[in-house]
């Protein structure tokens, strides 16, 4: 049994990339895979050759080379820490589970009894009052895992832990595998609010690694590929069961079947913040949104 402490209460988490890693031999290792196979000389020159290169010439290459999806961002392996995130979006992440591995941090070892954490969504934790009783429902929810905790192991008590409980854990993938998951999860409908301080962190750690990138649309949105929004139907759905704001990007420019002002002044009204925060989301996937609704801001600078 664990002892308790009276003064612990539930917190909310922040979602973050606490450490991201490549290699920097791998680097190196892509620079040499690109010119062994573009080049016409013989195996010891090209090495040679790359071995004059400097730093900064070989870090160019190879972001021009990983601006392709092509197979040698498969060489460049990546490493990192996912912390604060629900364990919800772990469950998620397991979806995405070719090409990587995870090992996540275990509920039946951490003491939740004085680390309460737990993940509130964004149109949650915008509200006032919402955040206020959805808070205070977790914790009633801590009370009764506290309470388990003293008739039992912690591998009982666990059974209470809702999905939104603050976790981490480690991921290790490869660029090519990497890039169709910040694609597929910073779409707005795959519950964006969950995903998009990850995919940010994300998206900033590689531009730190690869500066050139951040010039290229390495991961456009599902809707920059095919031209339209495939989830128009459930994103319109919101209009009647309120449960989240409506993609700016549909509203902007892959609606097929709506009237783009109804809808902005329907969202503005219902989300006094929707503006800002559409700013926030477009700044976050590189995309600028119809200036006549959202202001004319560029977020691919």
């Amino acid at each position: 049994m664990i002892k308790l402490n009276r003064s612990s209460a539930t917190t909310e988490s922040n979602p973050r990339v606490a450490y991201f890693h490549i290699p920097r031999d791998s680097i190196n290792d892509l620079v040499r895979t690109w010119q062994i196979a573009r080049s016409a000389d013989d195996t010891d020159e090209v090495l040679r050759k790359i071995n004059m290169m400097l730093p900064t010439e070989k870090d160019k290459l190879a972001g021009e080379v990983l601006a392709q999806d092509i197979p040698p961002r498969e060489f460049i392996p990546v490493y990192m820490v996912i912390d604060g995130v629900a364990r919800a979006f772990q469950e998620q992440m397991d979806r995405h589970r070719v090409g990587f591995s995870f090992w996540e941090q275990s509920l039946r070892q951490k003491n939740l009894v004085d680390d309460w954490s737990v993940y509130v969504p964004k149109h949650i934790s915008s509200n006032h009052k919402l955040r206020d009783a959805y808070l205070k429902d977790m914790e009633s929810i801590h009370k009764i895992y506290n309470r388990w905790t003293q008739k039992g192991p912690l591998e009982d008590a666990r059974g209470f832990v809702p999905l939104h409980i603050s976790v981490r854990f480690s991921v290790q993938c490869n660029l090519r595998s990497l890039i169709p998951l910040i694609t597929k999860r910073s779409c707005y409908h795959a519950q964006g609010s969950m995903w998009s301080p990850i995919i940010m962190d994300i998206m900033n750690n590689l531009w730190r690694y690869f500066p050139s990138l951040k010039e290229s649309r390495i991961a456009p949105l599902p809707c920059e590929k095919v031209g339209f929004c495939p989830y128009e139907k459930d994103q319109l759905d919101r209009l009647e069961d309120e449960s989240n704001p409506i993609c700016p990007v549909l509203i902007s420019d892959y609606g097929r079947n709506i009237e783009p002002q109804a809808i902005f002044s329907e969202m503005v009204s219902r989300y006094p913040d929707y503006v800002e925060e559409s700013n926030k989301y477009a700044k976050s996937v590189g995309v600028n949104l119809d200036p006549e609704l959202f202001g004319n801001v560029d977020n691919k600078e």
